[in-house]
């Protein structure tokens, strides 16, 4: 693979991640990912980011997937995961010219822990996605791959939808009932 083979979608994914940050919100440090950090530790904020990170980390996995399904003799698992670790190096790139902000409470090795970890998550996202643009192309395509494990993928997905909205619901009601008990 040629430097520009890794620069390009390196600089894209972290084009669509910075730009996700932007308009997709909410717009968070790492920082404040770790406990007693930042403006607020309210659950409301935590899910919403929470959600953002899963969103974030999940980019360079949509890529890994489109990479390898579109380009398999460039692109494998490995250079995806390679890409996405680039991507995390230059989404990182600042920290090396920045100084421990006055806001960070938390001990350094907490920190390093925490932005340390991007590359891991990003690169196993990529993996991820190669992985299974591999196994879309080795299948005969995204067509092929669609027509046979449509049906599947559409069951799965209706199911997660009906257990995800069901849990939701339990937990609010057992919330609510929580609730009512603590007025009485």
């Amino acid at each position: 693979m040629l430097w520009y083979q890794a620069l390009i979608p390196a600089v894209a994914i972290a084009v669509v991640v910075r730009l996700d940050a932007l308009f997709l919100g909410p717009y968070w440090s790492w920082l404040q990912l770790i406990p007693d950090l930042g403006e607020g530790t309210e659950p409301e904020i935590a899910k919403k980011r929470r959600r953002a990170l899963a969103r974030r980390v999940a980019i360079p996995g949509v890529f890994g997937l489109t990479l390898q399904s579109s380009w398999p003799g460039t692109y494998t698992p490995h250079r995806t995961a390679g890409v996405a670790f680039l991507t995390a190096g230059l989404l990182l790139w600042p920290l090396v010219f920045a100084r421990k902000g006055n806001e960070v409470r938390k001990p350094t090795w907490m920190v390093y822990a925490l932005y340390s970890l991007l590359p891991v998550l990003f690169s196993t996202s990529g993996y991820a996605g190669g992985v299974i643009g591999s196994w879309i192309h080795e299948g005969g395509g995204l067509v092929a791959f669609a027509r046979e494990e449509g049906a599947v993928l559409l069951v799965t997905a209706v199911m997660l939808l009906f257990a995800t909205d069901g849990t939701t619901r339990l937990a609010n009601a057992l919330r609510r009932r929580r609730d009512a008990r603590a007025r009485e």
